[in-house]
Order: structure tokens, then C-alpha cells, then sequence
């Protein structure tokens, strides 16, 4: 039962990898500036990754929310990469 488990959880894994790397490579990315997006953009790039990789990852999320919660999502957002 738990391989089976496993098996379904890792082709659903997968799947999602690839949408979300394909969703994060065709989207235009936007113009990022000031305020919690462009502090989430900055704190991003401080952490090794490019401008483009930084607002891609930041793109599918809110922008009403905090920087905080900004960086938290982008950096799952490379994470599933």
C-alpha cells in the first residue's frame, strides 16, 4: 500500500515540476519595482539567483502580500524546479 502511495505521489510530483518550470520559463517576466515585490526581487538576487529567475518565481503569487510571504513563495517556488 505505501509503494503505491509513493509511486502516485511521485508522478504527481513530477507532473507539477514540470508545469510549474514550464509555466516559470514561457511567462513574460514583469517589471518588478519597489515596494514588497521589488524587496522580495532584491532579497532573492542576494541569495544567488538572476533578476528574471527572481521575478519568474515571484510572478504566479499575490502581490498584495507581504515581502515576507513574497519570499517565502518564490523560494518554493525555485524550490520545485
Amino acid at each position: 500500500m505505501a509503494q503505491k502511495i509513493v509511486l502516485e505521489l511521485k508522478d504527481k510530483i513530477a507532473k507539477e515540476r514540470i508545469d510549474l518550470k514550464s509555466a516559470m520559463t514561457s511567462a513574460p517576466v514583469p517589471a518588478v519595482s519597489g515596494g514588497a515585490a521589488g524587496d522580495a526581487v532584491e532579497a532573492l538576487m542576494v541569495l544567488g539567483y538572476s533578476e528574471d529567475e527572481a521575478a519568474a518565481a515571484l510572478a504566479p503569487l499575490d502581490k498584495s502580500l507581504s515581502a515576507e510571504e513574497l519570499i517565502k513563495g518564490g523560494l518554493k517556488n525555485l524550490a520545485r524546479l
